[in-house]
């Protein structure tokens, strides 16, 4: 895990980390919707989880196995194409879910049928034990046929249900042990679940999404409901004043059970007008390879007998991997100490190495079908995760627990666009900046620390004209380079200085 310093805003997304056949499929979405490239791949990966997770496990090195699912949250505004994208990387999903219930009709029929058959012999057995205890005949010969006729009862096929959208806890512990074991809760507006019912049952949540063994009690039941090893990856989106909203009511709840260290955010940065709305038809083959894929191990995880394989497979690392993945627990730990990177996300780092290896091994079956962890695909998981890790720091972490110069960027950074308003230009002088900002920040060393955190992030450029004598600010450095725009804003910036040397 990178050891850096938080950021105010993400960090450049590490696209190229995925292989291939994953990011080929991220900018196809990416060029059809424009929405934020760390929410599609963040989508792309918990549909990656849903599709893995049924077929095998990862047993982490000197340590225990873990599930292949994953839970997600993507904080996004209202536009940011949400549902579209959860439609386009979900589809094979929602076919294949559809497909499995067309097969459950055909099932029901079958099953209604031989419960019927069984019912009527059923009703026979027992007419005939009743006349053999009236005439007081041997009952033995009957007895065993109706015990042997109860091992043979029609058992009613599960009802294949991969995805829930709003569901009582209560309900989605009795899906899981009745229906499907392998599912995903799945919602582009979930304010309503994170202030339903299934929110008050985070600890439960907690254990569905480990796999761990759920025994739950209900009241009037005589048996408990038992979900031997549920395979549970959470999908959520929803928008930043619904996600503060919860904070203010619960506190730190989803933080303090683990809910949150679970869970991979995202909060892209989103900048209004950017957009690129003319029509576009990217390759279709890209999305169709990972729809492929996505559908053919979804079939892998379904046995002859339609039903949900019960043996998975486990992921291992292979050496130099499991020596790597030590020696990333062991930056974790360091990382743990005071003043340490993850110093105040903790939570979070208890959980990173196991991300990774999730992440790791979901990689692996996916694109090599493979079951063993190389160092390649170690080093692309550990990447992506340290993204999450930074997005999780710079969302959670408490400000006074930031350095000095992230503080300050913190505050530089909001006034930085107001002031460029006021200039109508997005370039800015630095030397009008530092007459002109906060009070607090009008010590050059201390604004010059605060600017290179936005700088280091690729959230701010700062060039030098005239051999090293005009140091000069953009505020848009994604965008091409103007000239015209610079040459104003140096003029403008002359002009004032003149003016107040008169």
């Amino acid at each position: 895990m990178k050891n850096c310093q938080p950021s105010i805003l993400p960090l450049i997304y590490p696209e190229n980390s995925w292989p291939p056949l994953v990011n080929n499929a991220i900018h196809s979405v990416q060029l059809q919707t424009q929405s934020p490239l760390p929410y599609i791949a963040t989508i792309a990966m918990s549909v990656i989880a849903e599709t893995v997770q049924g077929l095998a496990y990862v047993q982490i090195p000197s340590g225990p196995i873990c599930s292949l699912s994953v839970s997600v949250l993507a904080i996004l505004d209202s536009g940011g194409g949400k549902s579209p994208v959860l439609k386009m990387l979900r589809k094979p999903v929602v076919d294949f879910e559809a497909e499995m219930q067309e097969i459950y009709k055909e099932k029901m029929q079958v099953y209604r049928t031989s419960e019927k058959i069984w019912k009527i012999t059923d009703d026979e057995y027992a007419k005939a034990l009743r006349r053999a205890i009236t005439k007081g005949e041997d009952v033995v010969t009957v007895e065993e046929r109706i015990v042997a006729h109860q091992k043979v009862k029609p058992e009613k096929p599960p009802y294949p249900v991969l995805t829930y959208a709003n569901p009582t806890i209560e309900a989605l512990v009795h899906g899981l042990a009745k229906n499907w074991p392998n599912a995903a809760v799945v919602s582009d507006e979930a304010s309503g679940l994170i202030n339903g019912r299934l929110a008050q049952g985070l600890a439960l949540l907690n254990q569905l999404m480990d796999g761990a063994r759920v025994s739950v009690e209900r009241k009037g039941e005589p048996d408990p409901i038992i979900v031997p090893e549920p395979r549970l990856t959470c999908v959520l989106a929803l928008q930043p004043g619904q996600l503060e909203k919860y904070f203010n009511r619960t506190g730190e709840d989803a933080r303090d059970i683990g809910f949150l260290a679970r869970t991979l955010i995202c909060k892209p940065f989103v900048m209004p007008g950017s957009r690129n709305v003319s029509p576009v038809e990217p390759d279709p083959q890209f999305l169709d390879h990972f729809h492929d894929r996505v559908k053919a191990l979804l079939k892998q995880s379904v046995g002859q007998d339609g039903l949900p394989i019960t043996k998975k497979r486990a992921v291992v690392f292979c050496p130099e991997a499991a020596e790597a993945y030590v020696n990333l627990r062991q930056q974790i730990e360091t990382g743990l100490m005071v003043g340490g990177y993850f110093a105040n996300i903790k939570d979070f780092a208890e959980k990173a190495a196991r991300h990774v290896a999730k992440l790791a091994a979901m990689l692996e079956i996916f694109v090599n079908d493979s079951y063993v962890i190389r160092t390649d695909m170690l080093w692309c998981a550990m990447s992506l995760i340290n993204w999450h890790a930074e997005e999780f720091k710079r969302i959670f972490a408490k400000p006074d627990e930031l350095a000095q110069p992230f503080q300050d960027a913190n505050t530089l950074l909001p006034w930085l666009h107001h002031f460029m308003r006021g200039r109508t230009n997005r370039y800015l002088m630095k030397n009008d900046v530092l007459k002109h900002a906060p009070s607090s920040l009008r010590s050059k060393a201390r604004l010059e620390s605060a600017l290179q955190v936005l700088v280091n992030q690729g959230q701010l450029g700062w060039n030098v004209l005239l051999q090293g004598k005009m140091h000069f600010l953009d505020l848009f450095p994604a965008l091409p380079f103007d000239m015209y725009a610079l040459q104003i804003a140096i003029e403008h910036y002359r002009f004032k200085k003149k003016s107040f040397v008169r």
